[in-house]
């Protein structure tokens, strides 16, 4: 899923009278369901790593830790994603289109 690989799809979306905001969220979307499901999947491992060998004596987190991680990393990804993207929707699409 490269930007630039999707750089025909994007000027399509463009030329179609989609605003920025429409396909930056298209694309977003479908990177945040990636890092849903490694957090779902980190979130298992982390917390049977962290239960059974690191806090055996210690008490227990709680879902905070687990839920602000989850939060930045999302955050973090849907800005340099979002930039990368309105960098690719503000060019012109026909030069993108074009390329092909």
């Amino acid at each position: 899923m490269n930007i630039d690989k999707r750089s025909k799809e994007i000027g399509m979306r463009k030329v179609v009278d989609a605003s920025v905001m429409q396909i930056i969220g298209a694309v977003n979307r479908q990177f945040v369901y990636i890092l849903l499901i490694a957090f779902v999947v980190g979130l298992i491992f982390g917390y049977l790593f962290t239960s059974k060998f690191i806090f055996k004596y210690h008490p227990d987190a709680g879902p905070a830790p687990y839920i602000g991680t989850f939060l930045t990393v999302v955050i973090c990804c849907c800005i340099i994603i979002g930039s990368k993207v309105y960098r690719a929707a503000m060019s012109n699409p026909v030069e993108r289109l074009r390329a092909d």
